[in-house]
């Protein structure tokens, strides 16, 4: 999408997998995650609550019944509250702010409350995003976060692809819990060339992005949680 980035494609239904996990894959008409694929009405009688995030939001690696919104969307619906999932993997707040005003003003989806879950790699992923301009929101590259090295990228395809390897690599972590702490989602916060690399810009455009986001809602009558 040239508004605001990435997005899932529109009633989908098909098998993914995530390391050694297998989940299916369904969305609805919006492209949001959902229990089937299925045709969202854009206004409702019921109150309806929009999820925003990344990964963790998205829930990755799960149907999404099993994921911490399916989990929430099941019992709200128990007292006629609509719950949408709009999170997807790698978002960040410049993209929370895109994809919230394009579907205001564009699809013109109605909800009566945003939920936004920021996590500690937002400010990773904030660093690699640049906004064109205020108008149109435009993800590109910037060329600020330090390459992946080879032998790492090498080691994150073999965890995706081997049920053995991803065990080895989640032993090692229980043994040794620390050890994962080189992933570069979380080195701003305790190395001091990483912060100045990409944690500072990321930081720094996350607050600004997330200020805009709360503007973009309060222009709407939207209330939202952080």
């Amino acid at each position: 999408y040239e508004s605001y980035g990435h997005n899932y494609l529109p009633n989908l239904d098909l098998p993914r997998r995530w390391g050694p996990l297998e989940y299916r894959l369904k969305t609805n008409h919006l492209g949001f995650r959902d229990e089937y694929a299925r045709t969202v009405p854009l206004r409702t009688n019921e109150y309806r609550i929009l999820f925003m995030g990344d990964s963790f939001t998205d829930g990755v690696g799960y149907d999404f019944k099993y994921t911490a919104i399916g989990q929430i969307a099941g019992e709200l619906k128990k007292r006629n509250i609509d719950v949408l999932n709009a999170g997807v993997e790698d978002y960040s707040p410049c993209i929370y702010y895109g994809k919230t005003r394009f579907l205001l003003a564009d699809t013109k989806l109605h909800f009566d409350e945003m939920v936004c879950l920021i996590d500690v790699s937002d400010i990773a992923n904030e660093s690699q995003y640049a906004s064109a301009s205020d108008s149109t929101a435009e993800i590109l590259p910037a060329p600020i976060m330090p390459v992946q090295p080879h032998h790492r990228t090498f080691s994150r395809w073999w965890r995706r692809h081997s049920v053995v390897v991803e065990t080895a690599y989640r032993i090692k972590y229980r043994i040794s819990p620390g050890i994962g702490a080189d992933n570069r989602a979380v080195q701003w916060t305790y190395d001091e060339k990483c912060w100045q690399d990409f944690g500072k810009y990321g930081a720094a455009r996350s607050i600004e992005y997330m200020d805009k986001l709360a503007g973009v809602l309060k222009e709407n009558g939207i209330p939202a949680a952080e």
